[in-house]
């Protein structure tokens, strides 16, 4: 039902039913956006490289289907380097049964996020459709229009994740007998690094739709440091350097090459498919919940 012309945003919201939030939707989390805006994209990134486990918000990541890397298997060895400086480590034992994965699966990450945006934009179409009786000739003309192009992101996220997988998972190169020491607190730096950048990227995108969004500017800051969270760089050498003949190398550096290309590709389509559903949930905000066009839509709606 639609509410008068000249009704207050707060009224608006009384005066006409708008569907509660879905059950187990989410705002976005208030800690990483305030900082955003008061030391810039470039600190956001410094975080994610420096910061150790957190509790609440980060993804606890291990070794499994997740990342790439294989579960654990007998317990590393490790001991102080003798002489060496505080939290100094050296590995006195072989580590995961499988090797340490070069490449974390940042494929994986890529196709739940693209689902969850897809979906939310299903669920406000849906939206839009129950409203239909009330919407203008164009109104009724976006919403199709905006669901195209988010499902053409979809489709080319997915075949680049595909592709992603596809060489991240090579039999010969994906990984070494040893990756990156534990800290002194018996933690993978690699992991730690790769669970606080998930948990950063899914935070700026549950701000699509909302007047929080910035373009995608905190996706582009974290892509310039994206190889050094998605990689095992000792991994990377031990690999090249120690496990492989010489004689294989040159076909190593050529995968490793191609793979780390692939991996750049698929965030920028990460970043592609945030864009599109940003556009799209804003255009359909007001169809969805029964606003007047030019009329300013509450904040909470946009986050549904």
């Amino acid at each position: 039902m639609r509410v008068p012309e000249n009704a207050t945003p707060e009224r608006a919201a009384e005066g006409h039913k708008a569907r509660k939030p879905p059950v187990g939707s989410r705002t976005p989390q208030p800690g990483l956006l305030p900082l955003q805006s008061t030391v810039g994209n470039s600190a956001v990134v410094q975080m994610v490289r420096r910061a150790g486990p957190s509790t609440g918000t980060q993804d606890g990541h291990r070794h499994g289907a997740d990342c790439g890397r294989p579960p654990a298997g007998r317990p590393v060895q490790r001991t102080a380097a003798s002489g060496a400086g505080a939290g100094t480590v050296v590995q006195r034992a072989g580590g995961h049964a499988q090797g340490e994965h070069i490449f974390n699966a940042l494929d994986d990450l890529a196709v739940k996020c693209g689902t969850a945006l897809s979906d939310r934009v299903h669920k406000r179409i849906e939206d839009v459709e129950a409203n239909r009786a009330g919407l203008t000739n164009s109104q009724k003309v976006s919403a199709p229009v905006t669901m195209w192009n988010v499902d053409v992101h979809v489709r080319s996220l997915r075949e680049a994740a595909s592709r992603a997988n596809e060489l991240r998972d090579n039999d010969r190169f994906r990984a070494a007998s040893r990756g990156e020491p534990m800290n002194a607190n018996g933690e993978d730096p690699n992991s730690i690094r790769y669970g606080q950048f998930t948990t950063t990227v899914r935070q700026i995108l549950r701000t699509c739709g909302t007047p929080q969004w910035n373009d995608g500017a905190a996706l582009l800051a974290l892509r310039d440091d994206l190889i050094a969270t998605v990689t095992d760089q000792t991994a990377r050498r031990v690999k090249r350097d120690e496990d492989l003949p010489q004689s294989a190398r040159a076909d190593f550096d050529t995968w490793y090459d191609t793979t780390e290309a692939q991996m750049t590709a698929l965030f920028t389509e990460i970043i592609g498919i945030s864009r599109a559903v940003h556009t799209a949930l804003v255009a359909t905000v007001h169809a969805a919940f029964g606003f007047p066009e030019g009329e300013t839509v509450p904040d909470r709606y946009h986050a549904m």
